[in-house]
């Protein structure tokens, strides 16, 4: 099963890109698109305590993937622009 879903990644709290309700019980693999035009606006990756100075960063339109979540695994991003920064997250299962 292949699904889509949009974000507005904000600096108030770290944001989970889970699509659905649960993981499945096999996991899943995404891969995260930093959707935004603005060059500043960077989005990070983490787990659920992700920071900007603590996360995986992601400038501005480029895509990261496969990422590999085994059941349970949840992953988180944030940004550091209060007005928002625009995230797609495309996401497969098995």
């Amino acid at each position: 099963m292949i699904q889509s879903k949009a974000y507005t990644i904000v600096s108030a709290s770290a944001t989970p890109t889970v699509i659905g309700d649960t993981i499945a019980a096999d996991g899943m693999v995404v891969w995260v698109h930093n959707h935004d035009h603005q060059s500043s606006h960077e989005i990070y990756l983490g787990d659920a305590t992700v920071t900007a100075s603590t996360g995986f960063g992601v400038d501005a339109e480029l895509t990261v993937g496969p990422i590999g979540l085994a059941p349970g695994e949840v992953l988180y991003a944030i940004s550091s622009e209060p007005t928002g920064v625009d995230v797609r997250v495309l996401a497969t299962r098995t």
